[in-house]
């Protein structure tokens, strides 16, 4: 079951959903709409190994996007997922139609807290500015049923976390 707008605001009324900085006005009928941070990293070697740790370099503000990049980027929120409860990140449909890409890479597992990492790519032939505090994303819960919260590598993340993969072994 996806969690209502009705649903969202119980959770966090009674401080199981935790969304910081929170407003309502981001609140849509199915999901809780989430703004871009203002921190960008990309990979700058010229190949990446999935079991080394890559070289990354970080910029802040404002970034231009050109096509087919690829850039890590955060959530001002972070978030605290209750348990009973996973979420998934999807693109926003304004920003969908710009041929801007966002996602990030899977569920946001019951009992993660910190921001969340996204990965973004400009499929659009133009270049587009990313701009911080621009409505990038929706969350949308989904109730589940679990024996366990997550405990991973990313627990507590803040800001852009580059991949650990290489952590793995």
């Amino acid at each position: 079951m996806v969690a209502s707008d009705k649903t969202i605001r119980e959770l966090i009324k009674s401080g199981e959903l935790k969304i910081t900085p929170y407003k309502d006005y981001n609140i849509q009928p199915a999901s809780i709409d989430l703004t871009l941070g203002d921190k960008f990293k990309f990979y700058t070697d010229s190949r990446l190994y999935m079991s080394k740790k890559p070289n990354v370099q970080e910029t802040q503000g404002k970034r231009i996007l050109l096509p087919s990049e690829f850039v890590l980027a955060s959530t001002v929120e972070t978030i605290e997922i209750p348990n009973g409860w996973a979420a998934s990140v999807k693109g926003r449909s304004s920003i969908m139609r710009m041929g801007l890409f966002v996602h990030n890479g899977g569920w946001v597992d019951p009992g993660y807290k910190g921001t969340i990492t996204l990965t973004i790519v400009n499929v659009c032939e133009k270049p587009i500015v990313l701009e911080p505090g621009v409505g990038i994303c929706q969350l949308v819960l989904e109730k589940v049923d679990c024996d366990s919260q997550y405990t991973g590598k990313y627990q507590g993340s803040t800001g852009v976390q580059e991949t650990k993969l290489y952590m793995d072994k």
